[in-house]
């Protein structure tokens, strides 16, 4: 049941597959891309380090650990 949930409260967001990340991990590079594509201003995931190392830089969306996540929608 909390799938379901978790899926009709989810946004489909169509991604254009027209430019890679290059992030040392290929396999997170799906991850960053629907991020931007999305316009999320956080991307909440353990693997910080990988997503800092890439080639491309952007402001956003801000790279957080989960834990750093619940802080600032606490402070919100």
């Amino acid at each position: 049941m909390l799938l379901d949930d978790f899926c009709a409260a989810a946004c489909w967001q169509p991604v254009y597959f027209r430019w890679r990340p290059n992030l040392p991990d290929a396999g997170d590079d799906h991850v960053l891309e629907l991020a931007i594509a999305g316009g999320v201003e956080h991307l909440v995931t353990h693997n910080t380090r990988d997503f800092g190392r890439g080639e491309l830089k952007f402001d956003l969306p801000r790279v957080v650990t989960p834990a750093q996540h619940l802080k600032i929608v606490k402070l919100k």
